[in-house]
Protein backbone atom coordinates (compact mmCIF):
# COMPACT_ATOMS: atom_id res chain seq x y z
CA UNK A 1 0.00 0.00 0.00
CA UNK A 2 1.45 3.24 -0.98
CA UNK A 3 1.42 5.92 1.64
CA UNK A 4 -0.44 9.06 1.10
CA UNK A 5 0.19 12.39 3.00
CA UNK A 6 -2.60 11.68 5.33
CA UNK A 7 -1.31 7.77 6.32
CA UNK A 8 2.65 9.58 6.64
CA UNK A 9 2.96 9.18 10.36
CA UNK A 10 5.46 12.00 11.74
CA UNK A 11 8.11 9.25 12.27
CA UNK A 12 8.55 8.75 8.80
CA UNK A 13 8.70 13.03 8.12
CA UNK A 14 11.98 13.93 6.43
CA UNK A 15 13.76 15.25 9.15
CA UNK A 16 14.94 18.82 8.95
CA UNK A 17 18.25 19.86 9.21
CA UNK A 18 18.84 21.54 12.15
CA UNK A 19 17.23 18.09 13.74
CA UNK A 20 19.61 16.21 16.48
CA UNK A 21 21.39 19.59 17.45
CA UNK A 22 22.14 19.54 21.24
CA UNK A 23 19.74 21.74 23.38
CA UNK A 24 20.35 22.54 27.14
CA UNK A 25 17.81 24.31 29.31
CA UNK A 26 17.04 25.66 33.08
CA UNK A 27 14.09 26.06 34.32
CA UNK A 28 13.70 29.25 36.21
CA UNK A 29 10.71 29.86 38.71
CA UNK A 30 8.51 32.34 37.70
CA UNK A 31 8.03 33.35 41.51
CA UNK A 32 11.80 33.55 42.14
CA UNK A 33 13.99 33.61 39.67
CA UNK A 34 16.99 32.58 42.24
CA UNK A 35 14.86 28.83 42.29
CA UNK A 36 16.49 26.96 39.19
CA UNK A 37 16.79 23.69 37.82
CA UNK A 38 19.30 21.74 37.28
CA UNK A 39 20.16 21.80 33.40
CA UNK A 40 17.93 19.41 31.78
CA UNK A 41 19.46 18.39 28.13
CA UNK A 42 17.63 17.36 24.86
CA UNK A 43 18.00 17.88 21.01
CA UNK A 44 16.60 20.16 18.37
CA UNK A 45 13.74 18.84 15.73
CA UNK A 46 12.73 21.54 14.51
CA UNK A 47 13.83 25.93 14.28
CA UNK A 48 11.97 29.12 13.43
CA UNK A 49 12.43 33.03 14.23
CA UNK A 50 9.52 32.66 16.85
CA UNK A 51 10.02 29.55 18.38
CA UNK A 52 11.61 25.96 18.51
CA UNK A 53 10.42 22.38 19.10
CA UNK A 54 12.67 20.25 21.03
CA UNK A 55 13.01 16.95 22.53
CA UNK A 56 14.18 16.36 26.04
CA UNK A 57 14.32 13.30 28.65
CA UNK A 58 12.06 15.80 31.45
CA UNK A 59 9.79 18.36 31.78
CA UNK A 60 10.45 18.84 35.44
CA UNK A 61 13.36 19.08 37.43
CA UNK A 62 14.09 20.38 41.26
CA UNK A 63 10.33 20.22 41.81
CA UNK A 64 10.31 22.94 38.59
CA UNK A 65 7.64 22.11 36.02
CA UNK A 66 8.75 23.63 32.73
CA UNK A 67 5.19 24.95 32.27
CA UNK A 68 4.64 26.52 36.22
CA UNK A 69 0.87 26.50 34.79
CA UNK A 70 -1.43 26.90 32.02
CA UNK A 71 -1.94 30.46 32.16
CA UNK A 72 -0.22 33.21 29.94
CA UNK A 73 0.65 35.39 32.96
CA UNK A 74 2.36 32.86 35.25
CA UNK A 75 5.24 30.61 33.21
CA UNK A 76 8.18 29.62 34.17
CA UNK A 77 10.96 30.96 32.26
CA UNK A 78 13.94 28.52 30.45
CA UNK A 79 17.58 29.87 29.82
CA UNK A 80 18.36 28.17 26.44
CA UNK A 81 21.75 26.91 25.01
CA UNK A 82 21.80 25.63 21.94
CA UNK A 83 24.67 24.12 19.76
CA UNK A 84 24.69 25.17 16.39
CA UNK A 85 26.91 24.25 13.77
CA UNK A 86 28.47 28.12 13.65
CA UNK A 87 28.29 28.66 17.56
CA UNK A 88 26.32 27.90 20.74
CA UNK A 89 23.42 30.79 21.41
CA UNK A 90 21.87 31.46 24.41
CA UNK A 91 18.20 31.89 24.30
CA UNK A 92 15.65 33.40 26.37
CA UNK A 93 12.07 31.22 26.34
CA UNK A 94 9.13 29.90 28.05
CA UNK A 95 7.11 26.64 27.40
CA UNK A 96 3.87 27.09 25.39
CA UNK A 97 3.24 23.11 25.14
CA UNK A 98 4.42 19.55 25.57
CA UNK A 99 3.39 16.47 25.11
CA UNK A 100 5.01 12.67 25.39
CA UNK A 101 7.06 11.65 22.13
CA UNK A 102 6.06 8.31 20.66
CA UNK A 103 8.43 6.49 22.55
CA UNK A 104 6.68 7.07 25.53
CA UNK A 105 9.91 7.77 27.27
CA UNK A 106 11.07 11.44 26.08
CA UNK A 107 8.93 14.49 25.82
CA UNK A 108 8.29 17.10 22.91
CA UNK A 109 8.28 20.75 24.13
CA UNK A 110 7.33 23.37 22.08
CA UNK A 111 9.31 26.65 23.32
CA UNK A 112 8.28 30.67 22.48
CA UNK A 113 11.35 32.59 22.02
CA UNK A 114 11.30 35.50 23.89
CA UNK A 115 14.94 37.19 23.71
CA UNK A 116 18.58 36.78 22.76
CA UNK A 117 21.29 39.03 22.87
CA UNK A 118 22.53 41.04 18.92
CA UNK A 119 25.30 39.03 19.04
CA UNK A 120 23.14 35.63 19.51
CA UNK A 121 20.22 36.30 17.10
CA UNK A 122 22.70 37.48 14.62
CA UNK A 123 23.97 33.32 14.46
CA UNK A 124 20.48 32.08 14.80
CA UNK A 125 18.84 33.95 11.79
CA UNK A 126 22.30 32.98 9.87
CA UNK A 127 21.91 29.36 10.37
CA UNK A 128 18.07 29.71 9.63
CA UNK A 129 19.27 31.41 6.40
CA UNK A 130 21.38 28.56 5.46
CA UNK A 131 19.10 25.80 6.19
CA UNK A 132 16.66 27.52 3.59
CA UNK A 133 14.61 28.28 7.24
CA UNK A 134 14.13 31.78 6.59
Amino acid sequence: MENSPNTTSLATKRPTPEAGLPVRLTIIDADDEENRSRVITGKVVDLSLQGMHIQTTAVESDSLNIIKDHTVAFKNRLDIEIDLPVGTVHIEGFAVWYRPSEDNINWNVGIYIKEMSGTDLGLYEGYLTSIGGI
